[in-house]
């Protein structure tokens, strides 16, 4: 009786519901996958952002702003840096949040010269108008070579004209542009002894931690009690600087989460977010779910009219349903990251990408599933 039920519901529904339903299903899976896995993708780009090129690499940044784009160190600390045992190279980048053109916001970062030759980044450090394009802006905002752009620093409200030198593609300054530190000293407005942060490049065999303590007066991280070497050994650890002078070491994580929550902000607070992003929307699922219901209510009436209970009707439509709609909203999903290249969204520059997570996958397909399975059965086939 069951299996004959069901085949009677696949006729009284017919092919164009069926196909009505997987439709609805599919795109209000990849667009609630879409939406809510922005919110990690956000997170994601400031841990990038932080997350220092390379392996044996300290970043030093400051401690005391609200942003590691907006902060500002001392110059002289670079020499200093250089005479510790087991240091290789160091060098200062100034960062600048700029808009180009008027209309799109990126970061501008000044290199060093001898950060510029240790990336192997070719640009003439006496050229004041000269820029490299990331090879990301390149593609995304139509520039080129010979280009002249004109730039806006956040911080000022004067126009500097740069002029587009070459293309770089490296990471993380594909999604940037590039010039000497003179420049970006010039439009972010900063004196000479202050640099936005300090690259150091060491030998982990023969850093003296000892000395690198002592002239940075690191202090154990509270969250982590560790010994300072577990902490440099670690892959990009960073250094973060306070206002008094100490500093202490964090993961490029730990360092996102620090400045997070100088905005009342956690890594946990996303994921939530992308969680509530899907139980909103997953109540499409459960309209869709009452207008199956509601679209075929005569020839289910009528099935209640010879003696099925509607217990039995509304069982044996989970069992025709259940799968097709599981299998439409893991389609869904699978198509989110198409839908992210058709609107393409940046933060500063940066790609917001949709990248498939485990956990937000299953917490979509349990959710939603149940929304669609509550649409069908509180539905009163009678009215």
């Amino acid at each position: 009786m069951g299996l004959n039920l069901i085949t009677y519901l696949v006729k009284v529904l017919g092919k164009h519901t069926l196909i009505y339903v997987s439709v609805i299903i599919v795109l209000t899976s990849s667009f609630t996958y879409f939406v809510s896995s922005l919110t990690n993708s956000s997170y994601e780009v400031m841990l990038h952002g932080l997350s220092p090129e390379g392996i044996n690499t300290l970043v030093i940044y400051s401690g005391s702003a609200s942003t590691p784009f907006t902060g500002l160190i001392d110059y002289r600390l670079k020499d200093k840096l250089i005479n510790v045992s087991g240091v290789k190279i160091t060098w200062a980048e100034i960062l600048t949040p700029v808009l180009v053109n008027g209309n799109h916001l990126v970061i501008l970062r000044g290199v060093e010269t001898e950060g510029l030759k240790y990336l192997n980044i070719n640009i003439n450090s006496s050229d004041y108008f000269a820029v490299l394009a990331g090879c990301r802006l390149v593609k995304d905002y139509g520039l080129s070579v010979g280009d002249k752009v004109i730039i806006y620093s956040l911080f000022s409200n004067i126009p500097i004209e740069l002029r587009i030198v070459g293309v770089v593609c490296k990471d993380p300054y594909s999604n940037e542009l590039v010039t000497t530190l003179d420049v970006a000293r010039y439009v972010r407005g900063v004196p000479a002894s202050e640099v936005t942060l300090i690259r150091v490049i060491y030998d982990p065999k023969e850093l003296n931690t000892d000395m690198l303590m002592k002239l940075l007066n690191i202090e154990k991280p509270p969250t982590k009690p560790a010994p300072l070497p577990t902490y440099l050994l670690e892959h990009a650890a960073i250094v973060l600087t306070k206002a008094k002078g100490g500093a202490y070491v964090a993961t490029p994580q730990e360092l996102t989460d620090i400045y997070l929550n100088r905005f009342g902000l956690s890594r946990d607070m996303f994921f939530i977010s992308s969680i509530l992003i899907v139980a909103l929307l997953s109540y499409i699922m459960y309209v869709c779910g009452s207008t199956v219901m509601a679209l075929r209510k005569g020839e289910l009436a009528i099935l209640n009219s010879i003696g099925i209970s509607t217990v039995k009707v509304k069982a044996s439509l989970l069992t025709l349903f259940i799968p097709l709609a599981t299998a439409s909203i893991l389609l869904g999903i699978y198509l989110a990251p198409f839908m992210g290249r058709l609107w393409y969204l940046t933060i500063v520059g940066y790609e917001l990408s949709i990248k498939l997570d485990a956990t937000l996958i299953i917490a979509q397909v349990v959710t939603q599933s149940l929304a669609f399975t509550l649409g069908i059965l509180n539905y009163r086939v009678g009215d």
